[in-house]
């Protein structure tokens, strides 16, 4: 398990990864539950449908299948949030 060792004050910008904004409500309710817990002065990021700053989230959106974007997020983010929002998806051919 990750267990983070450096100084929790350090950290501003969180980038959270899920299938956030696909008409599933369960999806954004974990979303708009978790995030009452984390503070304002944090920087969210949120994969989602939408892109840019959404007004029914209030955090900064990305497109999540924009995989070169990811890298480069995780790259400069401070945490990484995964899960919620069906992050891992399967397609059946419907013929």
């Amino acid at each position: 398990m990750f267990q983070y060792t450096g100084d929790p004050k350090s950290i501003r910008d969180i980038v959270w990864f899920g299938a956030y904004g696909n008409t599933n409500i369960g999806d954004d309710l974990i979303f708009f539950s978790l995030r009452k817990f984390i503070p304002e002065k944090y920087r969210i990021q949120l994969s989602c449908r939408f892109i840019g700053t959404h007004p029914e989230y209030g955090v900064e959106t990305f497109n999540r299948y924009n995989r070169k974007d990811w890298i480069k997020r995780i790259k400069h983010a401070d945490m990484c949030l995964l899960g919620g929002g069906g992050l891992f998806e399967y397609y059946k051919a419907s013929y």
